[in-house]
């Protein structure tokens, strides 16, 4: 399996943290991100990072595209804040030129943790990946400029209720650029079960 080198994961950290160094300057802002359908939504940003989306119950952890060992994988998180595992969790990327659904656990879990009470902790994740090992190739990729990504967390309470926290997650021209080269040059054959990782124990 081709990967990414180490010296490469330490550059690709670096350029996703330059959008808070180069708009430190600017504060807290609003921007309009484009959403699918034609609509648009306000997303605030401090220092050039967009504010992490949160309410009551839960707070998003990590959305979107991330490095982790020679590889780099999307990876979504949840943690609840009132130790209530929700009955189902969506997440889907609601922006426009490459809407797409990830996630829908019908039966989500907590990960495991043998150190936390009752040896698990109160977040669920979700992983897919490696990329390099898989198919997606979203169009956005190739947009020579900033993509700004709102992924959706639609959250079914244990109770019942129904909520929603928007997550958006900037990518700056040059991380885009440095994943492309890291993709083969051939795709592989898509093999679901491989790329595809429940890690909150659901479906």
């Amino acid at each position: 399996m081709r990967t990414v080198p180490a010296r490469g994961l330490f550059l690709l950290l670096l350029l996703m943290a330059l959008p808070g160094c180069q708009m430190a300057q600017y504060g807290t802002f609003t921007r309009e991100v484009p959403l699918a359908g034609g609509q648009t939504e306000q997303v605030q940003f401090v220092h050039g990072l967009a504010v992490t989306a949160e309410n009551e119950d839960f707070r998003v952890g990590v959305a979107g595209l991330r490095p982790a060992g020679q590889n780099i994988f999307l990876l979504f998180s949840i943690y609840s804040k009132r130790d209530a595992l929700p009955r189902r969790v969506k997440v889907e990327d609601v922006s426009e030129n490459g809407a797409e659904v990830f996630v829908d656990d019908l039966h989500p879990g907590f990960l495991a943790d043998p150190n936390s009470p009752g040896g698990v902790t109160r977040t669920w994740a979700w992983q897919k990946g490696p990329l390099i090992a898989t198919d997606w190739r979203p169009t956005w990729f190739h947009d020579p400029d900033e993509s700004v990504r709102l992924y959706r967390f639609t959250i079914v309470t244990s109770d019942g209720r129904e909520e929603v926290l928007d997550q958006a997650m900037s990518y700056p021209a040059s991380v885009k650029k440095f994943i492309l080269k890291a993709l083969p040059d051939k795709l592989p054959v898509r093999k679901d079960s491989a790329e595809v990782v429940p890690m909150g124990g659901g479906d």
